[in-house]
């Protein structure tokens, strides 16, 4: 999949901002095409003006990536200019006559880069005739025909350029990271951090972190909803330490379409999260890559499936105030959301909230009025069945099973006990349907209730 074309290149070459964020494409693509690292050095933003060489590297390359990736020690200059010539020229000599200190030219690759065209003189003749001199190990040039081949095979890399640095968009079907976790964090009223999907599974982040740096596999996490488990997967990637962060998103897309899976089937060293019509190709990915697959809590899972677990309130209530939430505020929305990031983007949204697929089902009502109930009691179940107008408690239940399998499941069981999982968030969406009828059994079953435990007290 091809996102950036050398015309691209050699237009952003003319911008601003190209001299210093060419540093940051190099950095990508270096830690991209790398088996391993023992030596790393690229400095970007500001830090690119510094004096000294524009990357410094020692580096095994990945099978692929030796085209581009010199193995053992290497430094590298880049050149934006429309003189890239002379500035490959002026390195190169500069460099020669002084390496400077830990530099053995002999044991050393001399890289330039250019985000331009290499034409006059020709780049491999340009090349021969310095390796001829046979100073330093090996020297290499990379212009904006190089890199455009660079970037296809790290198409991780090329999505995040493309959009961020280059600005012109990728094809639909495959995502980066960043632009996943931006249009997912920006659903919610306070933009969301990371550690609102990680609370209580710190452990479970680091896990996953594992299994990503591993060989081609598929591996399952099951979640309130698709969107939540793929944020939590991006959400432990953008928390992982610096060097583990920086590496996977460097290689990690997440992919929507069959076509995009297609093209992608083969490139190396990536990592896949799908959803959408890319799940079909999920087994085609692993031959090759780890690949995340999401599941809701409507799928059969099996012992191989990981269950994201579900933070206490204390635990969401504190990773709700990293966003701005005051204490008091942070522990109401954490108990009104059931702990769940995925109900959170109802509560707080930025927008329009999506409506949850039991919205206004009149199945519901029952359990809403009730909250929790347990089987085990002949009293729970006649209340039960009275709020859901069944002449018996099997019939009212019958028809509350399919919700515990439903994507963002409204209510939860456990052993003999049913309970509403959010019930603000389920009362705003089925109030239309409540009318006095339903109020005035609630008030006479209340009744009831309390007066048989007061009844019982005085006994």
């Amino acid at each position: 999949m091809k996102w950036i074309e050398a015309r691209h290149l050699v237009a952003w070459a003319e911008r601003i901002d190209a001299r210093i964020r060419l540093s940051e494409i190099v950095s990508k693509l270096v830690r991209a095409s790398a088996a391993s690292i023992s030596a790393y050095r690229f400095p970007t933003g500001d830090s690119a003006q510094i004096p000294g060489y524009d990357g410094r590297l020692t580096a095994i390359p990945a099978e692929g990536y030796r085209a581009f990736l010199p193995e053992g020690d290497s430094v590298w200059e880049w050149g934006a200019g429309a003189d890239y010539y002379r500035k490959a020229e002026h390195d190169y000599s500069i460099r020669t006559e002084t390496p400077g200190e830990g530099v053995d030219p002999k044991q050393t690759t001399f890289v330039f880069v250019t985000p331009r065209v290499w034409k006059d003189p020709p780049l491999d003749d340009w090349v021969a005739q310095k390796r001829g001199e046979g100073i330093w190990k090996d020297v290499r040039a990379l212009d904006a025909v190089q890199l455009e081949h660079w970037l296809e095979i790290c198409p991780a890399v090329a999505a995040t350029v493309a959009r961020e640095i280059i600005g012109n968009l990728p094809p639909t079907g495959a995502l980066s990271t960043d632009e996943f976790w931006r249009e997912y964090a920006s659903q919610f009223q306070h933009v969301l951090r990371e550690e609102v999907l990680l609370s209580g599974r710190e452990e479970q982040a680091k896990t996953l972190i594992r299994a990503v740096m591993s060989n081609g596999q598929v591996h399952r996490w099951q979640g309130d909803s698709l969107a939540e488990v793929l944020a939590f997967a991006v959400a432990s990637i953008r928390k992982a330490d610096g060097e583990t962060r920086m590496f996977l998103e460097s290689r990690t897309l997440l992919l929507e379409s069959k076509d995009a899976a297609r093209q992608l089937a083969d490139s190396g060293h990536l990592v896949f999260a799908v959803r959408g019509e890319a799940v079909e190709m999920a087994g085609r990915l692993a031959e090759n890559h780890p690949v995340i697959v999401p599941l809701g809590r409507e799928s059969l899972v099996d012992a191989a499936t990981s269950r994201l677990a579900r933070p206490s309130t204390f635990e969401m209530a504190a990773a709700l105030k990293t966003m701005g939430f005051p204490e008091d505020h942070a522990q109401r929305v954490a108990l009104e959301c059931g702990r769940s990031a995925t109900i959170l983007s109802r509560r707080i949204p930025s927008a329009v909230a999506k409506l949850p697929t039991w919205h206004n089902n009149r199945a519901l009502i029952a359990p809403l009025l009730a909250g929790a109930w347990d089987t085990a009691s002949s009293g729970d179940r006649a209340v039960m069945a009275r709020f859901a107008e069944e002449g018996e408690y099997a019939r009212c239940e019958a028809n509350l099973r399919e919700f515990l399998r439903s994507e963002d499941a409204p209510l939860e069981r456990e052993g003999t006990v049913w309970a509403v999982r959010a019930p603000v968030d389920v009362f705003v969406h089925l109030a239309p349907l409540l009318g006095n009828e339903h109020l005035n059994t609630l008030h006479e079953v209340a009744k009831e209730v309390f007066g048989e435990v007061g009844a019982c007290q005085r006994l």
